[in-house]
């Protein structure tokens, strides 16, 4: 369980799951029945394939999957999700994205993106 704030980190690693690759449950709190989402993620070769679930069992939540990719030649596609119906990214939910493995992946969490409630940083060997 994380603290608001707080930061979970693991190495990225290629899953044996060939559906769902390496999936992370987010939630609000540790109580059964607590508003939650999948983070998914699966390494193959020098690719890195990363999904979000719906985003509305989060309620007043911003969503962002991101990479650590700043170039803009090379950019990695973002997944931007709102609680609700509100969708940022043309790609939405259920839609995997892939980037080169040698960027990390992050999935953010905020109520207004300027105030980080939670982050979960994905790496490759580190």
């Amino acid at each position: 369980m994380l603290d608001p704030s707080g930061t979970y980190k693991e190495p990225l690693i290629h899953d044996q799951n060939p559906t769902v690759g390496r999936a992370i449950l987010v939630s609000t709190s540790a109580t059964p029945g607590a508003p939650e989402l999948t983070f998914a993620y699966d390494l193959e070769g020098d690719k890195v394939f990363y999904n979000l679930s719906p985003p509305n069992i989060i309620p007043d939540r911003t969503m962002v999957v991101t990479t650590s990719d700043t170039s803009k030649q090379n950019a990695c596609p973002e997944i931007i999700l709102r609680s609700g119906s509100q969708q940022l990214s043309p790609s939405g939910p259920n839609v995997p994205q892939s980037c080169s493995s040698r960027f990390d992946v992050v999935l953010v969490l905020c109520r207004d993106c300027r105030n980080l409630v939670y982050s979960a940083s994905l790496c490759r060997g580190r």
